[in-house]
């Protein structure tokens, strides 16, 4: 798996463990260059509402399977694709 280095990645896993701790129902994370999903994501079972901004290289989105209380799923740009998950 590909990973950025460097500080965006380590930003990126702090925002997870921080969502993780408080029990987040909403994530937003940018993640540009991120070839895979970050470690961490698929255990906040509680998220309601994920967005990954600048997603546009991830290509397998199967661990959001494990995120049962997903209700929403922005992928890109706010604007760009947006699915409500029922």
């Amino acid at each position: 798996m590909k990973k950025p280095v460097g500080g965006d990645y380590q930003n990126i896993l702090a925002e997870i463990a921080n969502a993780k701790d408080t029990g987040a129902t909403e994530l937003s994370l940018n993640v540009p260059q991120l070839q895979c999903l970050p470690n961490g994501l698929c255990e906040l079972t509680a998220l309601q509402k994920l967005r990954l901004n600048c997603a546009w290289l991830l290509k397998d989105l199967s661990q959001l399977s494990s995120l049962t209380a997903l209700q929403t799923l922005v992928l890109g740009r706010a604007q760009d694709f947006c699915w409500t998950l029922i």
